[in-house]
C-alpha cells in the first residue's frame, strides 16, 4: 500500500497545485465512501430491528393480558429506545398479575411468538426464556 501511494504521488507531483494531502485524501475516498454506506445501512437495519422488536413486544403483551390474565406488561432494556438498540438486542418485558399456575404455559406460548431471547420478570424472580 505504501509503495502504491508513493507511486501515485510521483505521478501527480508534476500536476499544477498538487499536494501530498490531495493524493492521500483521494487515495482513501473509496474507503470513506464504503464506511459511510455501511453506517447508513446499519442505521437502517437497527431501525428495522427496533420496529420488529416493538411489534413482537406488543404481541407478547396482548397474549399475556388476554390469554393469561396479566394485569400489566412493561418493555424495558435496549429495545425500548432506538438510540440504545444493537443487532443482538433482545426483548425484555416485566409482567404483573400473571397467575403462578399459568406461568409455564405463558412462557411456552411466548417462545413460539418471540423467536428471540427474552427475560420475563414475574414478581421478584427473573426467569430466562430461550
Amino acid at each position: 500500500m505504501r509503495s502504491q501511494l508513493f507511486d501515485f504521488v510521483d505521478i501527480l507531483q508534476g500536476t499544477e497545485g498538487f499536494t501530498v494531502k490531495d493524493a492521500v485524501s483521494s487515495q482513501y475516498q473509496s474507503y470513506v465512501a464504503h464506511w459511510q454506506r455501511h453506517k447508513t445501512e446499519m442505521r437502517w437495519r437497527l431501525k428495522q430491528h427496533h420496529e420488529e422488536g416493538l411489534k413482537v413486544a406488543k404481541t407478547l403483551a396482548d397474549i399475556l393480558k388476554s390469554d393469561f390474565g396479566a394485569t400489566k406488561v412493561a418493555l424495558f432494556g435496549s429495545m425500548l429506545c432506538v438510540n440504545d438498540i444493537h443487532m443482538s438486542s433482545d426483548i425484555d418485558i416485566a409482567v404483573w398479575g400473571l397467575p403462578f399456575d399459568q406461568y409455564i404455559a405463558a412462557m411456552a406460548r411466548l417462545v413460539n411468538h418471540a423467536g428471540e431471547l427474552m427475560w420475563i420478570s414475574c414478581g421478584l424472580k427473573q426467569h430466562r426464556l430461550a
